[in-house]
């Protein structure tokens, strides 16, 4: 009976993702190298789904430092889960994500805050299904103290005090912004080996982020597919593989990566592992033209999490950055509390003389 609802389940689950996935369309979103490390990022389905009760993580990417052009973001997020019955098998997750992004010298960024949420249910006993949803605010703006004009220049000097001509009466918009996203996750009993596998479509209310109103100056759907295993090898060492397609509007991106993980501690109250890893970036032009080569490195110590990358520009555009693309770097923290002893047993020992 089990199996038979369990194969049902796949069913309306591949047929919901797919259906997310048609309502795709052809302004490019902030995003991570280490994309497995900034979960908010690639479905709101994955609000909740971590070994653990809460989670507190965030991101920082710095890109093209050496020309004029630079780009930075900063995310941080918090989930938690609230489970919806005393065996634990399906839950309710809450969370939130602050997301901040500038670049060039008018300091144009996004300022953006999501709420999310998310229901999971447990398919049979390795499986679980979870939808999410995310509703975010978000501010555009630009600066312009630091730019400069062909009209303010006299002919021999620059005169910043000349008037530039253009009309900057509106350097701000705000916009209300919907996303969707499910998770499959397989998690093997009493074994590391777990992987998730779905889907997420952001901006699905296509919000218009024009400065003084156009009508077709709007936020493109993004839409992500993503996979993210984890596979023990042996009683120390795993084996990652983690791979991203992710279209929006005219831009496309793939990422595949890899990474070898060596458990030195495997108590629980003493985890230390290390992994070591590199990914690939390309995009619809072919496996062979590369965007990126990125090394990568992750420290993994009692609850906490530090990854480190590097972004090594494959283009032809390293000519200006000198085949440097940028630091990235996560920290994540998760809150495990203690199991509740329900009945504990007398000892033996403690009735003797």
């Amino acid at each position: 009976m089990i199996a038979s609802n369990f194969t049902f389940a796949k069913q309306v689950f591949v047929t919901l993702l797919l259906g997310i996935f048609s309502l795709a369309l052809p302004a490019q979103d902030i995003h991570y190298s280490q994309f497995k490390n900034a979960p908010f990022l690639l479905s709101p389905g994955l609000t909740g789904v971590f070994n653990g009760k809460t989670r507190l993580s965030a991101n920082y990417r710095s890109q093209w430092e050496n020309v004029p052009v630079s780009y930075r973001t900063l995310l941080a997020a918090f989930d938690t889960k609230l489970y919806s019955n005393k065996h634990q098998t399906s839950f309710w997750g809450l969370g939130a994500v602050f997301s901040f992004d500038q670049a060039g010298d008018s300091k144009m960024g996004t300022t953006s805050l999501g709420l999310n949420a998310s229901y999971t249910h447990q398919l049979a006993r390795a499986h679980f299904v979870t939808a999410g949803l995310q509703v975010a605010g978000a501010q555009r703006a630009f600066r312009t103290e630091q730019l400069r004009f062909d009209e303010q220049y006299n002919g021999e000097t620059f005169d910043p005090q000349a008037s530039n001509n253009e009309d900057f009466s509106d350097r701000s918009v705000f916009y209300g912004d919907l996303s969707v996203g499910l998770n499959w996750h397989f998690q093997k009993p009493r074994r590391r080996t777990n992987f998730n596998l779905g889907g997420g479509l952001f901006h699905l209310n296509a919000p218009n982020t024009s400065f003084w109103g156009e009508a077709d100056i709007v936020l493109f759907r993004r839409l992500n597919g993503y996979f993210l295993g984890q596979l023990q090898v042996a009683d120390r060492f795993d084996w990652l593989v983690n791979g991203l397609i992710r279209t929006q509007g005219p831009y496309d991106e793939r990422l595949l990566g890899t990474a070898g993980r060596i458990h030195l501690n495997t108590v629980p109250t003493k985890r230390l592992a290390l992994d070591l890893g590199l990914a690939y970036r390309w995009n619809t032009a072919g496996f062979g033209n590369g965007d990126a080569l990125v090394p990568n490195i992750e420290f993994n110590y009692k609850d906490w999490m530090l990854g480190i990358s590097y972004d090594i520009n494959l283009t032809d555009f390293n000519t200006a950055t000198g085949g440097a693309g940028g630091p990235e770097f996560a920290l994540q923290y998760i809150f495990r509390p203690a199991p509740q002893i329900e009945f504990c047993p007398t000892c033996p020992v403690y009735l003797l003389p």
